[in-house]
Parts: structure tokens; sequence; C-alpha cells
């Protein structure tokens, strides 16, 4: 799927679901910056630190985010989605790129947050290694990546064309509109994509629903350049 064909196919997709969306964070979102027992994944000085928030959807996490302290930045990959974030959270700053082409500056955020959209390929080349990097050109020496990457138990992977190790090309989307997207998958033995990052802690959430399975992998990680 196109760069351009994504953003048209997601922008679709939030004009679809304009208000039905709620400002919860994901579990593991909520225990990775708040939790302090058994496992203390961060630090929690969060008051003043930047965060860019990749993949933001329709501001999902913002509130929460906010309410910790962070100045937060959203990236989303269609200029129509840009706008609606704009209206909704008056202030803030948001970007429209990918996360194989972040358009902000280097060494600039404290946290990256990439919540179920760091895995999302344009196409199969230049790969996944290409989007850690941005991640990590846009982060500070020392700055904290929290992010999630798919299982290969995910329904979503049902029937997709397996193209290299973990990564995937869909057939089946039960959201109806992402079939010949590549994602790339966390399997356990690839953790060569995530390059230079230290990983920290790392989680697995494994969730089945009648036969919908929700495989989940996720990540605290150090960029130390």
């Amino acid at each position: 799927m196109s760069h351009q064909h994504a953003s048209d196919k997601w922008a679709s997709y939030y004009r679809a679901n304009q208000g039905k969306g709620n400002y919860f964070p994901e579990n593991f979102v909520h225990r990775v910056f708040s939790s302090s027992s058994p496992v203390q994944f961060l630090d929690h000085d969060y008051r003043g630190k930047s965060l860019l928030d990749l993949g933001c959807g329709h501001g999902r996490h913002i509130p929460y985010l906010q309410s910790l302290g962070f100045e937060v930045c959203g990236l989303e990959v269609s200029a129509e989605q840009v706008s609606q974030l704009q209206q909704q959270f008056p202030g803030l700053e948001f970007a429209e790129g990918v996360a194989a082409n972040i358009p902000l500056a280097d060494n600039h955020f404290d946290y990256l947050l990439a919540c179920n959209a760091i895995y999302y390929l344009d196409n199969a080349k230049p790969g996944f290694s290409h989007h850690i990097a941005e991640s990590r050109r846009v982060l500070k020496n020392g700055g904290k990546m929290i992010f999630s990457m798919l299982g290969e138990k995910h329904t979503i992977f049902n029937d997709a064309k397996q193209s290299g190790p973990g990564l995937y090309k869909i057939a089946k989307d039960f959201l109806g509109f992402r079939h010949d997207t590549y994602i790339q998958a966390y399997t356990g033995d690839n953790q060569q994509i995530f390059n230079a990052l230290e990983i920290k802690h790392q989680g697995e959430i494994i969730e089945t629903v009648d036969d919908t399975c929700r495989h989940l992998h996720y990540f605290v990680a150090v960029n130390n350049k």
C-alpha cells in the first residue's frame, strides 16, 4: 500500500468513526507510564518533558499524557486527520507524516510513544529498520521509546502472505481497508530489527474472544546513540 493510498484509507476510516473514539489509554500504555509495582517501567517525572505520539489516531492517549505533564506532539498520516486533531486539541503541535519519514527535528523528544502504529510499512523496502532509525533520530540521546508490535497469533495475519522474517502482506483485514498492507510482526527470533535500541522491558498480551485473537508485544527501550 503506497503512502498516499494509506493516507486516504486512514483518513476515510477516521472520518467514518469521528466522534466514536474513546479517550482511555491502551492498557499497556497506562501500565508503562504509571505502574510502580510490581514493575516500575519509567521514572514518572514527566512534567515538562516532550513526547511524540506517533500514529496518534484520534488522540486517544493525549488527555492521559497531558495529565502526566507531557508536552505532546502528534503525528498522523493524513492532512485531514491532522486538521481534525488541531481542532480537537488547540494549542498542541501536530505533523503529517509516517514512521519512515518523520518531518520533525533531530534529537528533539524525551519520549516517543508508538502504540499500534510503527509496524505498518508502505512497502517491503527499505523495511522496518528504517522506522526504528527515524524514531531514534528524533529522540534525544537517552530518550525513551515505548512501542507495540503485533505477534504472529494475531487474527490479522490469517491467510497473510509472508514476505520475510515476520513480514506479512495482509489479506483479511477485519477493519476492511488494510488489505495488501505490509505489517512487520515481532516473532521473538527477529530481535535484530530493533537495531541499536536498548530494550529495558518487554511484555506480551494474548486475548482471544470467540474466533478473534489479539496478540501484542510491547517494549520500553532507551535510545543510546
